[in-house]
């Protein structure tokens, strides 16, 4: 780990740290709220689905009518109006892949998965259940459809302890920022390993670095490509 790159970035981001303690509590708020919702966490699929590609989708169409894609909502329907509904719930950037609905299939497949086990409550018991971080990030990349980045991302959002300090939900937009910062690609855990650096050089937890880089992406972005180039 490049120990003058990890200061590097922390000071980039130190600014934005130093200024966002009001905005930081209200999106704890926001994410401890969600964490304890009840159909967690069929809500935070739903999320995971809607915004993979990019989270336009989420925040223009589906966050402001939850209550139609919420665990009770969808149990209730009928197969076909329910696959039509997870459909449309599902990024439309990400819908189809090689000419089939890969998203929207998987995300059936969660729904099945997750009724078989009795619903958002069995799912969050058997999750609690685990106590370690990897078992925890072993537990979601069962579900269809979730890889690293949301196995890390459902629990983040719902703020749960075991991901405060040590882990880092990594998508594309930060690989950009290592990728100008490196002039390579870095992969998923070189990735995470170093924003988990950045945080403890910070004295900040992982999670309020996320939601600092989330909050800030494309002024962090602008940043360094003044000082590092294109």
């Amino acid at each position: 780990m490049n120990s003058e790159k990890i200061k590097r970035f922390a000071a980039i981001i130190r600014p934005f740290l130093d200024n966002s303690e009001s905005h930081i509590e209200e999106v704890r708020r926001i994410s401890k709220k969600q964490g304890s919702a009840r159909d967690w966490p069929w809500n935070r699929f739903v999320h995971a689905f809607a915004s993979n590609g990019g989270s336009k989708h989420w925040d223009d169409k589906i966050k402001p009518n939850y209550k139609k894609y919420a665990w009770a909502a969808i149990e209730s329907l009928s197969g076909h109006e329910r696959k039509k509904r997870l459909e449309y719930a599902t990024n439309p950037r990400r819908r189809t892949r090689n000419g089939e609905r890969w998203l929207s299939r998987s995300f059936e497949q969660v729904f099945q998965r997750v009724r078989k086990a009795g619903g958002p409550k069995a799912i969050k018991k058997e999750y609690n259940a685990i106590t370690k971080s990897e078992g925890r990030i072993a537990y979601w990349k069962q579900f269809p459809g979730i890889g690293d980045k949301y196995a890390r991302e459902i629990p983040m959002r719902s703020y749960d302890p075991f991901f405060l300090k040590d882990r880092f939900a990594v998508d594309a937009r930060l690989r950009r920022l290592l990728k100008i910062m490196f002039k390579k690609p870095v992969n998923y855990r070189c990735a995470e390993l170093f924003f988990v650096a950045v945080a403890r050089e910070l004295k900040t937890e992982c999670w309020i670095l996320d939601t600092i880089l989330y909050d800030n992406y494309l002024e962090i972005e602008a940043k360094l490509l003044k000082r590092h180039g294109h």
